[in-house]
């Protein structure tokens, strides 16, 4: 069935199968996509910091400036021909889009219902024209079209001409503030995912720029994209033996270059992992998150160790390992963030064996799951129920199962006691028995929590006892 925004439509069934399979396909596209796209946005700094280096040496453009050719060499190395461009950097950018929207179907990070009838955008508390959380998905594939095609100009420009002018760096700068935007934009996607519990309360992800670990999230991003590109670039330009001193002297100039670039931008990785470790969301923690931020901690030592002792020692520069420990970074990265997902997911999982048991009648439907429970509490009741015994807009969820209340239906006071049916009766029609001492506030749930849902709910809310 192929999906149809506004209307949830589903690529494949939500079975166990279907899911671990677009979590496969995601893993996979992010493989391809990631290292072109860190070539690009790499090569493509590389080549406007050290064109700027040239211009602006003391003694002036040098002639055969190592400057100059570097800045080259890195533009034309490290990005691809327009088709390669479009099959590595746009065509995975577009599955990777489609697959998490398939993922978050059924939430509000996956809402086009307005594109059915009028373009529904938000303003920001600035007065900016912001698209929504939904919108600004595809907002980022924009971004990144139009940032490919401003690199592409710049490097056409730079190749055909042998002077740099001051129209190579706008198109430079254009190019890279684009695919920055792009990116930065879709990292904060990805971090809106591991905080369930706001997506019913923030219409765009950018209002959390400084409440979340999206700023931490997009440095480990674009800290280990530079590591690819300088791993790349070494590897490149300096594995085959030099045939002269000019090239003696130029390969020379980019090892010191690439592996000063490397060391920076190692401990700029390590600064943000440690920084997203201590700032990244309840819902998105677990065991196994902990584990990877440290394996990203130990291969950012390995590699820093490997960088110095390289550049102590240019003529025996380990490329191979250079490259290797990026690539092993890299990866550990990306299933650092695969974790995170997964735990902040666990609760729509339940959701989407619902919508499966619409489409497959017979199908399986998991057991009554605590944890599931505690995942949709965090996301729908935690606000107004506290689990203390503190007092909130809604009464405590301690010692609720079982407990006799007092509630007032239709102007009368009855007196319950808390049980299955009582349960769902309140979040399917929660004005019909309101307890006593306590606003008649809550939403009814009754569009949003499935059978199944509350069956999870129920057995959490039977663990919480003193």
């Amino acid at each position: 069935m192929l999906i149809a925004f506004g209307v949830d439509e589903l690529i494949v069934h939500p079975t166990v199968g279907g899911i671990s399979l677009i979590k496969f396909l995601l893993f996979l596209m992010w493989i391809i996509h990631f290292p072109f796209i860190a070539m690009a946005i790499g090569g493509t700094l590389f080549s406007l910091l050290f064109a700027f280096m040239d211009k602006t040496h003391p003694k002036g453009p040098l002639k055969n400036s190592p400057f100059q050719r570097f800045s080259k060499d890195t533009i034309t190395t490290l990005t691809f021909h327009p088709s390669t461009t479009f099959l590595l950097g746009i065509l995975p950018l577009l599955t990777i889009i489609l697959f998490m929207q398939q993922l978050l179907v059924g939430t509000p990070l996956a809402d086009y219902s307005s594109l059915l009838g009028k373009m529904d955008f938000g303003f920001s508390s600035w007065g900016l024209l912001i698209p929504k959380g939904a919108y600004s998905w595809w907002l980022s594939v924009v971004l990144v079209i139009g940032g490919f095609l401003f690199l592409h100009i710049y490097k056409h420009k730079f190749i055909s001409q042998k002077e740099i002018h001051p129209i190579h760096f706008l198109l430079g700068f254009t190019a890279l503030g684009l695919l920055l935007l792009g990116y930065f934009t879709l990292t904060a996607n990805l971090s809106f995912v591991l905080y369930p519990t706001m997506w019913n309360l923030v219409d765009n992800p950018l209002i959390l720029l400084f409440g979340s670990n999206m700023l931490t999230q997009f440095g480990l991003f674009l800290n280990t994209a530079l590591l690819i590109a300088a791993a790349a670039t070494l590897y490149l330009l300096c594995s085959k033996p030099a045939e002269n001193e000019e090239e003696k002297h130029y390969q020379r100039f980019v090892k010191i270059s690439t592996l000063v670039i490397t060391l920076v931008f190692t401990f700029a990785n390590a600064a943000a992992t440690t920084l997203n470790l201590l700032v990244i969301e309840e819902a998105a923690t677990s065991s196994a998150v902990i584990v990877w931020h440290g394996i990203l901690l130990v291969l950012g030592l390995l590699l820093a160790i490997t960088s110095v002792t390289s550049l102590f020692d240019l003529s025996h520069v380990k490329h191979k390992s250079i490259l290797v420990l990026t690539i092993a970074t890299f990866l550990a990265m990306l299933l650092n963030l695969e974790s995170m997902q997964a735990n902040s997911l666990t609760e729509h999982l339940a959701s989407l064996y619902t919508t499966a048991k619409k489409h497959q009648p017979h199908g399986p439907s998991l057991a009554p799951d605590p944890k599931i429970g505690k995942k949709l509490y965090q996301q729908n009741c935690k606000t107004c129920h506290t689990i203390d015994g503190t007092k909130g807009a809604g009464p405590s969820f301690l010692n609720i199962w079982h407990r006799t209340s007092t509630v007032i239906i239709a102007g009368k006071e009855k007196q319950i006691t808390v049980d299955e049916n009582y349960i769902k009766e309140s979040l399917m029609s929660p004005k019909a028995a309101v307890v006593k001492n306590f606003a008649p506030i809550m939403p009814s749930f009754a569009k949003k929590l499935s059978e199944q849902d509350i069956l999870h709910l129920i057995a959490y809310l039977k663990t919480l006892k003193k």
